[in-house]
């Protein structure tokens, strides 16, 4: 009986999980072909935190403010649990999982806002439509360039796309609502931990 009711819950949501999965593997593939080998400035030197960010998170020292904190913890953690290269390259290769993670949400949340903006609006159409936003959000050159050093931004884009999710979840009527907000509390206090311009999500 469970068993049923998963797979008609699965069949109702249509295409729409299958090709988030597949942007955000897409998105993923080019970070991962395009990550910097080592520590980097980054694109038009607009990621020269790195050096900083790498040499507090090994020490768990105190980077310039606001310290980041969330951000130094994931860092160490990830740095020491996994073997791949050297702690700079694991650093990037941390953004790029961030950011495509960050995409992931995206096409989410944009799947879900336009159902519920046009209910009428056919499964596959929303699919592509949230498809290309976030591919498009993606492979922008900033947001790219971040997304393949050590910074602190893919992190916090992160937490704005699960944010954003949550949000949209808590105007469902047949939701939990009480947990719902317990988590997305959760998740705006950790977001903060890493930057503080994330208050200009959360508090509108």
């Amino acid at each position: 009986m469970y068993y049923g009711c998963s797979m008609n819950r699965i069949r109702q949501l249509g295409p729409g999980p299958p090709i988030g999965f597949i942007t955000t593997l897409a998105a993923l593939g080019l970070y991962l072909l395009t990550v910097a080998p080592t520590l980097s400035w980054g694109w038009r030197d607009i990621g020269v935190d790195g050096g900083d960010l790498l040499a507090s998170a090994y020490t768990l020292g105190v980077p310039h403010p606001s310290g980041y904190p969330t951000f130094m913890l994931l860092l160490k953690a990830f740095g020491t649990l996994v073997p791949v290269g050297d702690f700079a390259f694991r650093g990037n290769l941390l953004s790029a999982l961030l950011a495509a993670a960050s995409a992931g949400f995206l096409y989410w949340f944009v799947y879900r806002i336009s159902s519920k903006l046009d209910t009428e609006l056919p499964l596959m159409v929303r699919a592509v439509v949230a498809s290309f936003a976030a591919f498009t959000f993606a492979t922008a050159p900033l947001f790219w360039s971040q997304a393949v050093i050590t910074e602190v931004y893919t992190l916090n884009t992160f937490f704005v796309g699960a944010l954003c999710v949550q949000a949209s979840y808590l105007t469902d009527r047949n939701r939990d609502r009480v947990r719902l907000m317990v988590i997305t509390g959760l998740t705006l206090g950790m977001g903060l931990g890493n930057h503080l311009t994330l208050l200009a999500v959360a508090v509108p």
